[in-house]
């Protein structure tokens, strides 16, 4: 079988994330969306539960407005993990690790990532996938900085149910 993990910390969860997500889960025979824990963005915004929660729900909202991908969403099983990827990669039994790229920056830091699980775990191969040209610019520190700021645009960016823990979360906040 054909197993995959899509792993990031998810911070929120934003469209370009579910599109890599969907096209992955149509190459590969399960596909699972890996929340971790960056140690570098200290904590995060959502706590790593919450984060899987609103995976779920992204995913559930596409299928309610896109009842096509039901194929791919069966193959998708969201979970946390608290190790390195290349860990949580084995603890899940996959083989590819998944991973979008947006520009050429995404590129060089995908070049290093690679080198390094090369030489720490050379079982693993790598599924690169473009973004779209819709989400290349979509990045989650830019989605904080709308939501922190009260725009109404969310949307354009999140799944309605992301948008709404977001505006939830910064209408909370001094």
């Amino acid at each position: 079988m054909k197993i995959g993990l899509y792993a990031g910390s998810f911070d929120p969860f934003q469209l370009g994330h579910l599109d890599v997500a969907i096209r992955a889960a149509r190459l590969l025979d399960s596909l699972y969306i890996g929340v971790g824990v960056n140690p570098e963005k200290h904590g995060g915004l959502f706590a790593p539960m919450d984060r899987v929660e609103m995976v779920r729900q992204t995913l559930n909202w596409h299928l309610q407005s896109t009842p096509n991908d039901a194929p791919a969403i069966d193959r998708v099983q969201v979970v946390q993990y608290n190790t390195l990827v290349n860990e949580a990669a084995d603890q899940f039994g996959a083989h590819y690790l998944v991973r979008g790229m947006r520009a050429s920056d995404d590129f060089s830091e995908e070049w290093d990532l690679a080198g390094v699980l090369y030489k720490t775990a050379p079982h693993l191969e790598f599924v690169h996938l473009m973004a779209r040209p819709a989400h290349i610019f979509e990045r989650s520190k830019y989605v904080r900085q709308l939501a922190m700021f009260g725009s109404p645009d969310l949307e354009k960016f999140v799944a309605p149910p992301v948008a709404h823990a977001l505006q939830t979360k910064f209408s909370k906040s001094p």
